[in-house]
């Protein structure tokens, strides 16, 4: 979502009327970094152009937590209560580094 920095939404609840999307501690250091791989894959598959202004949005936001050692940080973000407790911050998710 461009309104929350480019964070995706990965907990969705549609048994609700309007359906409700929400974060999780997991989406930034885990899911995000597998949805940017698939649509880098799917846009070198489709040839699409759509979106590449918001792709490059996410981009950006994602590079902007790679430190100088070369890992993918989760940053403090006492505004994001779904990261996990400041004590924790910063932080690096194992699962995300191979597709950073």
């Amino acid at each position: 979502s461009e309104a929350d920095g480019y964070e995706m939404y990965s907990r969705q609840f549609f048994m609700y009327a309007p359906p409700r999307l929400r974060f999780f501690v997991d989406d930034l250091g885990c899911c995000q970094p597998k949805a940017l791989e698939a649509m880098a894959m799917l846009r070198l598959m489709s040839g699409s152009e759509e979106n590449r202004a918001r792709e490059a949005g996410m981009i950006t936001m994602m590079l902007s937590n790679v430190g100088e050692d070369g890992l993918y940080w989760i940053p403090p973000s006492p505004n994001k209560p779904w990261l996990g407790p400041e004590d924790y911050k910063p932080y690096v998710y194992v699962h995300g580094q191979a597709r950073m």
